[in-house]
């Protein structure tokens, strides 16, 4: 198991430790894959809630969540790392968790967006009735904004429509239902799209570059 560094938040470590230390007794003594499978996705969504719920308590603004968004979609990895390191078969089980995470991280944005709308209507005036202007559509555009500057930051321009190519669609229509929280936008779609944006923009790139040249 990992060792504490100095930079780390010591409580959450604890924390994270004792989590593994309660479940990968029982994930061993398990009698089937399928059940071992359960207790890892359980420990996965543990984990990182652990660590998202501190970093979502310091989110005070709507300028911290695209911030946060990043922090999440790295913690993702961590945490997978946490769970390898610890002895999960890779290969077994990766897609599942990931699965988890992937839940937990959407989660986690909608309850930092619903404690920038609370911090929002606090300073406000009681006599104001207007509504806090942070919505899941802005939220998921910045994302792919941030993106993009990422992408850019490792040396290639890329546009929406790259990202739609990549996760399999021909044109930006399913991408743009996604940006907007269209209710028409498919679970597939959602998915492939968080993936995307939740990886290195150089394994984008790669991906991109795979397609362009078949």
């Amino acid at each position: 198991m990992n060792s504490p560094i100095p930079d780390t938040d010591i409580d959450c470590w604890a924390e994270s430790q004792q989590l593994l230390g309660d479940y990968l007794p029982r994930i061993g003594a398990a009698s089937d894959a399928a059940s071992q499978q359960r207790l890892y996705c359980e420990v996965a969504g543990q984990l990182y809630d652990s660590w998202a719920s501190r970093r979502i308590a310091a989110v005070q603004s709507e300028g911290d969540l695209s911030a946060l968004d990043s922090d999440l979609a790295t913690q993702e990895t961590k945490t997978m790392r946490s769970l390898v390191d610890a002895g999960m078969p890779w290969s077994l089980w990766s897609h599942s968790v990931g699965l988890t995470l992937t839940g937990r991280r959407q989660h986690c944005l909608a309850e930092a967006v619903q404690r920038v709308r609370s911090k929002v209507a606090e300073r406000r005036p009681k006599t104001s009735d207007e509504a806090p202007n942070v919505t899941v559509s802005q939220l998921r555009r910045s994302k792919i904004d941030a993106f993009i500057a990422r992408a850019a930051e490792a040396g290639r321009k890329i546009t929406r429509k790259d990202i739609s190519t990549v996760a399999g669609y021909q044109s930006r229509s399913e991408l743009e239902r996604y940006q907007r929280a269209d209710p028409k936008a498919t679970k597939t779609a959602t998915q492939a799209f968080e993936r995307i944006l939740g990886d290195p923009p150089e394994d984008f790139i790669t991906k991109m570059d795979k397609r362009r040249s078949k």
